[in-house]
């Protein structure tokens, strides 16, 4: 059964989805505008689908929204995680601006809040980022009706069992960031507070310590044991969290 969000954005698509023969229930998710659960090589697995247009996630990026909320509840309620990005966009031959067709014309796409137009590159980058930095696959569908075929075929291959993927060979394990796709703990998300410190570096603080007071009484020694933590930055966390003023 796919489960889709009851919210503008994905309930459009119920109708499509049931004339494909797709089973459809509607549902209120905390993350995500579809999901349900395929056919894994070990068992039962969680797959989550967000839909976005192309305003919608350059603004997602920009406000931080992405990074900070949707990533973080994707990757602790689903296994895998597809990104649909719809619409059309090209690069101008002569300057790189990204374009987005209006009529029978192109022209250069402006985000919502903002003034100037943004490269192709820009975006590329942002994708690119997107997929090595957390393992999420991109798609990308011209419209809802294309949308809703992908859907379509991404849940039918999910409900085989994964022993009859015959054609599915993997050469190359493709390794994520795990600073994006852990689960965040307590300690991991205070110590991203220190000065410093950030997302990335937490994760390896998350490794050392397995409780809030052990990170909080170690020694600057202790903290400099740490991958990424040097002997100016194990001194300021540590200063930070003895509330001594430099």
């Amino acid at each position: 059964m796919l489960r889709v969000d009851y919210r503008v954005g994905s309930v459009e698509l119920v109708k499509y989805l049931k004339e494909l023969g797709v089973p459809v229930e509607v549902a209120n998710l905390a993350f995500g505008d579809m999901e349900f659960l395929g056919n894994g090589s070990g068992g039962p697995v969680g797959v989550g689908i967000e839909r976005k247009t192309l305003g919608d996630f350059v603004s997602s990026v920009w406000t931080g929204r992405l990074h900070s909320h949707q990533i973080p509840g994707l990757v602790s309620r689903y296994h895998h995680v597809w990104i649909v990005l719809e619409g059309m966009w090209r690069p101008d031959s002569s300057t790189g601006i990204l374009q987005v067709p209006m009529g029978k014309s192109w022209i250069p796409f402006v985000p919502k809040g903002s003034s100037k137009p943004i490269m192709y590159r820009e975006l590329e980058g942002l994708l690119l980022s997107l997929e090595m930095q957390t393992g999420f696959r991109i798609r990308r569908t011209t419209g809802k009706h294309e949308t809703c075929r992908f859907l379509s075929a991404l849940y039918h291959w999910w409900m085989k069992e994964w022993e009859e993927h015959k054609s599915h060979q993997r050469f190359q394990d493709v390794n994520p960031n795990t600073a994006f796709l852990s689960k965040p703990s307590l300690v991991r998300l205070m110590a991203k507070e220190l000065p410093g410190v950030g997302w990335e570096k937490s994760a390896e603080i998350a490794k050392r310590f397995s409780t809030v007071e052990e990170m909080v009484i170690s020694s600057k020694k202790q903290w400099e044991e740490i991958p990424g933590i040097g002997n100016v930055l194990a001194t300021r966390i540590v200063n930070a969290l003895r509330g001594v003023k430099v």
